[in-house]
């Protein structure tokens, strides 16, 4: 039996697709712009997903800032996508933060929010999660 390896942790081979339904056109060329640690982030969600049986829907990654609309330049520099949660639980919500702040080396990669100054791998925001990691 197979197994992958990811920072020390070893897991069953299992796969699921995350879906990439953006609400603008979208090249998959733009996942080579992406933030390496956003990249990694999106893994270990992967595997939470698949763990839960929920889906992974992307709702949005590299876009350009818009005056009145953006509020950090995340999206635009490939170090935030937005992660449609319509159809996870509030359990849910609550589980995926626990899971992705037991990996210790995740706690330095968020990014620093603008809004008050505290560093955040992501934060829920209507009727998604987004996910941001820093520089």
């Amino acid at each position: 039996m197979t197994t992958l390896n990811f920072s020390g942790g070893v897991i069953a081979p299992t796969h699921q697709s995350i879906d990439m339904n953006f609400s603008s056109d979208f090249d998959l060329n733009e996942i080579r712009f992406w933030h390496p640690q956003l990249l990694r982030t999106l893994i270990y969600l992967n595997i939470f997903c698949i763990e839960k049986g929920i889906p992974l829907h992307l709702n949005s990654g590299l876009r350009p800032r818009v005056d009145g609309f953006s509020k950090s330049r995340t999206h635009n520099e490939g170090r935030a996508v937005d992660i449609r949660i319509v159809y996870w639980s509030k359990e849910q919500q609550t589980e995926v933060v626990r899971y992705l702040q037991g990996f210790d080396h995740l706690e330095k990669v968020g990014a620093i929010s603008k809004s008050d100054g505290l560093r955040r791998l992501g934060y829920f925001h209507k009727n998604h999660l987004h996910l941001q990691v820093s520089p």
